[in-house]
């Protein structure tokens, strides 16, 4: 009875070390995972939710309590070991999810949105949980797996090139997938794989070749939420693309000197006519004809403004008017000879601004104003020649335009700041202002500044010899041509180019 007593003590002992000692190698990344890492990938979904193993195990610092734990990458998740802990908390999953939205949105993520779909508020960190994300939430694990929410929903550019709508949690990303059927319409993003790269420092962020059909030549793109239109040459039709569908977007063959976009939908000019559409309905808006012509639309919501002259020829007009509405508002009428003596109008959902031409009938002087959407106050921002007025830009109440030097102003507080830069090129949205340098090397590569640390980048080139031109940026995307001879049209994630560098900082 004794011998049986110590061969089965021992056996006893022998299953739990070799429980403990369990290894299961994944040749797709030729690495490992045993003993407590195994036992919790294996209980809590493996493959779906944490991917493959990418690192072998560490000692990492959190950068949540400052102290040391054993730790292992995986594409979705980092676990950590805590022996303090009872099973089965002795192991917990970083908070990747807290350290990878800080990394990539300093200020924020852009354009979010509360849940719609049945929304759950947690008061805890004020953001809801609705619909898809939070079934998948409360079925694979709720608050221990993935912690609260710290985001609402948003769209975020994945590593395959695709727009998704994403929410961040303290541990995980959730991305809907919508041409997935369930339970695959919901999946967990590879914050895993980006944040070890980023702690390796060899990580890239990635850029890619527009997936639509455009014209060898384009000018002025312009892109808002998932869509990008622009002007194709030579034969001036307007075109565009969905990034969310990768279908390529026809608007007009008909001749056109401009376009711009605001959400899904496009306004554009051709002979004397201003035309918009919704992209995703395909409901058409003619929002004005006249004899006199009439130009360079821009939109704002459902307000379009552009230049026009009265019949006469002998004032040029600012015009505003709202998609549902007959009415037609001026903005500014400048008595002149010039007939384009408005030129370039700009609008946000705050304000309006333009370059009057006319301030000396018969030199290029120029006055740049700006009015006040919701005071309907008109203000002189910057008067001189316009042979050094090349840009300017407007997002919101943030401002950039270059008459010698380049000037940001905040038109809301008036703040104003002087910039290091000579654009060619400018284009501002949310935190980030890209521009090209207006020098003799034309190869000078595309720079975007970060306002909120003032870092900047340069955005990556396709090859050699290539010329970067042509701008325009929209929440987290920016998009740019590497022309060759013609025009290759790239776009990226100005977060991912930021959190993807150890750039220095551009304003001091």
């Amino acid at each position: 009875m004794l011998l049986l007593l110590a061969i089965l003590t021992t056996a006893i002992n022998a299953g739990g070390s070799a429980a403990q000692s369990e290894t299961r190698v994944f040749p797709q990344t030729n690495h490992a995972i045993k003993g407590r890492f195994l036992a919790y990938w294996q209980a809590n979904g493996g493959l779906m939710s944490f991917g493959y193993p990418i690192s072998d195990v560490t000692q990492e610092v959190s950068p949540l309590d400052s102290k040391t734990y054993a730790a292992q990458y995986f594409e979705r998740a980092e676990f950590e070991l805590h022996p303090e802990n009872q099973p089965p908390y002795d192991v917990l999953l970083a908070q990747l999810g807290t350290v990878h939205y800080h990394r990539l949105y300093p200020i924020g993520a852009p354009a979010q949105h509360p849940a719609s779909d049945n929304p759950y508020l947690f008061t805890e960190t004020n953001h809801a949980v609705g619909g898809k994300f939070l079934a998948y939430w409360q079925q694979h694990g709720g608050l221990t797996r993935f912690g609260y929410p710290i985001s609402d929903e948003f769209l975020e550019l994945s590593t395959n090139g695709k727009l998704y709508t994403v929410q961040y949690f303290e541990r995980a990303v959730m991305e809907l997938h919508a041409e997935n059927q369930p339970p695959y319409d919901v999946l967990l993003s590879q914050i895993g794989r980006f944040e070890y790269d980023a702690a390796q420092g060899h990580m890239a962020a990635p850029t890619f070749n527009l997936p639509c059909q455009y014209s060898d030549q384009v000018s002025y793109p312009k892109i808002s939420n998932a869509h990008i239109v622009w002007v194709a040459l030579p034969d001036l039709s307007v075109g565009g693309c969905n990034l969310t569908t990768e279908q390529t977007i026809f608007l007009s063959s008909p001749a056109a000197n401009s376009v711009a976009i605001d959400g899904s939908i496009a306004v554009w000019d051709y002979g004397a006519t201003i035309v918009a559409r919704d992209i995703d309905s395909d409901e058409t808006y003619q929002v004005a004809a006249s004899d006199a012509g009439g130009g360079h639309p821009a939109i704002s919501g459902r307000t379009v403004v552009w230049v026009s002259e009265t019949d006469d020829g002998k004032f040029s007009r600012l015009l505003s008017k709202s998609l549902d509405s007959p009415e037609i508002s001026v903005i500014d009428s400048i008595s002149t000879t010039n007939r384009y003596a408005v030129t370039n109008p700009l609008i946000s959902p705050e304000y309006i601004v333009w370059a009057d031409n006319s301030y000396y009938q018969y030199s290029d002087d120029y006055i740049l104003k700006a009015y006040n959407r919701k005071t309907g106050e008109t203000t002189t921002l910057s008067q001189g020649h316009a042979g050094d007025v090349i840009y300017f830009t407007l997002n919101h109440d943030r401002m950039v335009w270059f008459d010698y030097r380049a000037h940001y102003i905040n038109l809301t507080t008036g703040q104003h700041t002087d910039l290091n830069i000579y654009p060619q090129f400018v284009a501002i949205s949310g935190d980030y202002l890209a521009w090209k340098d207006n020098g003799p090397d034309v190869h000078t590569p595309i720079h975007v500044m970060r306002f909120s640390d003032g870092r900047e980048v340069s955005l990556p080139k396709s090859g050699d010899n290539v010329i970067q031109r042509w701008l325009a940026l929209d929440g987290d995307l920016v998009v740019w041509s590497d022309y060759t001879g013609s025009d290759k049209l790239m776009y990226a994630s100005l977060s991912q180019l930021f959190g993807a560098t150890s750039a220095s900082p551009l304003l001091q």
